[in-house]
């Protein structure tokens, strides 16, 4: 999972369904006239245990992959939020828009109701709707096991005496 990736793929998304701009938040940078849409990345969970692959025996790494929800909050600001943003929201239905998405390792899964965030701003009353996306994605990292180049076998064998019949200790070397 690259996080650049994955920004610039619903970055690519979002400015293609629209002729507004598109900015991420959290970026230092003035806020651009109304209207307009801003991405926020606002988590990222684990979903399920991750799967540790064992080494195939030419290599000590192993690999750990798992899947990822990805949330991101998509925000529409100024006249005509809610029909730019509706639009915005359906986009993510269209197979082209889907397949775009899985050439950069995302599945879209989900996403909220359109909440209307309208307040005001100074004197005037800033419309602003907002609908937070679910994406999937797998997050993939290798580990180096090591490898064991040899074992040492101690054992005690008692005899029914209570005796001991055998003690020692076995060395299997690297084959």
């Amino acid at each position: 999972m690259n996080i650049t990736t994955i920004e610039n793929a619903l970055f690519d998304w979002a400015d293609a369904q629209t002729t507004l701009d598109v900015v991420w938040v959290d970026e230092n940078a003035p806020r651009p006239d109304d209207p307009y849409f801003s991405l926020r990345m606002m988590n990222s969970a684990r979903i399920g245990q991750d799967f540790v692959d064992v080494p195939d025996g030419t290599t000590e790494l192993a690999t750990i992959t798992g899947n990822r929800d990805i949330i991101i909050e998509v925000q529409s600001y100024g006249a005509g939020a809610w029909s730019a943003i509706e639009g915005m929201r359906t986009s993510l239905s269209k197979p082209s828009v889907q397949a775009a998405l899985r050439a950069n390792g995302l599945v879209y899964v989900d996403s909220t109701p359109i909440t209307n965030l309208t307040l005001p701003i100074e004197s005037r009353m800033e419309e602003r709707r907002v609908f937070e996306a679910t994406f999937r994605t797998a997050e993939q990292v290798t580990d180096d096991l090591g490898v064991i180049e040899t074992v040492n076998v101690g054992a005690t064998v008692k005899d029914t005496d209570g005796s001991t019949a055998y003690s020692g200790t076995i060395t299997v070397p690297e084959p």
